[in-house]
C-alpha cells in the first residue's frame, strides 16, 4: 500500500532512514562488541599459555621475551580499542602477579624463605603482594621448622636405637 498524501510520504521517508540509520549503527556496536570480546578471550587464552610457557622455561632470556610478548599483546589490544587503558593496566599487573606467585610457588621452602627475606627489588617477585609474601614467607618458614622437627625425631630414633644396642651388648 502507497501513501498518497507526498508530505506524509517524506515524513515516513525519513522515519524509515532514520530506524535504518539506528538498526546499522546498532549492528556496527554488535559486531564490534562480538570482535572485542573474541580479541579478549585470545588474550586471555594466549596469557595463561605464556604464564605457563614462562614458569616452565629455564632460559632467562625465554622466560624474558616470553613475558615482553605478552606485555605486547596487551598493549596491541589496548592500542585496537578492545581494553581500556586501565582494563590494559589490570591485564598487565594481574598477569605479573600471577607469574610471580607462579615462580616463587614451584621454589621449594628454603629457596622462597632466602628469596623473599633478601632484597627482590627490581626482581619479579617484587610483584608479589606484601601481604601475599608474608603469608607465603610464614608457610615457608613452618614447612622449613617442620623438616627440621622431622630430621631431629629421626635423629633422636636412632640415637635410641644405638643406644638400646649398646645397652643390650652390655648386659651380655
Amino acid at each position: 500500500s502507497s501513501v498518497a498524501d507526498p508530505d506524509r510520504r517524506q515524513l515516513l521517508s525519513k522515519k524509515f532512514e532514520i530506524d535504518m540509520a539506528r538498526g546499522l549503527g546498532r549492528m556496527g556496536e554488535i559486531a564490534g562488541k562480538k570482535e572485542s570480546n573474541h580479541v579478549r578471550a585470545t588474550l586471555d587464552d594466549s596469557i595463561a599459555t605464556n604464564r605457563e610457557a614462562a614458569l616452565s622455561t629455564t632460559d632467562n632470556a625465554q622466560r624474558s621475551r616470553i613475558i615482553d610478548i605478552t606485555n605486547q599483546q596487551v598493549e596491541a589490544a589496548r592500542a585496537a580499542g578492545h581494553l581500556s587503558d586501565t582494563e590494559a593496566t589490570t591485564v598487565r599487573q594481574q598477569f605479573t602477579q600471577d607469574y610471580a606467585l607462579g615462580a616463587i610457588g614451584m621454589l621449594d621452602a628454603n629457596d622462597q624463605v632466602k628469596t623473599l627475606k633478601s632484597d627482590t627489588k627490581g626482581t619479579i617477585y617484587d610483584y608479589i603482594p606484601a601481604d601475599k609474601r608474608r603469608v607465603i614467607l610464614d608457610r615457608a618458614l613452618n614447612e622449613q621448622r617442620i623438616a627440621a622437627d622431622r630430621a631431629q625425631l629421626a635423629l633422636d630414633r636412632r640415637e635410641a636405637k644405638a643406644d638400646r644396642a649398646l645397652l643390650e651388648m652390655d648386659s651380655q
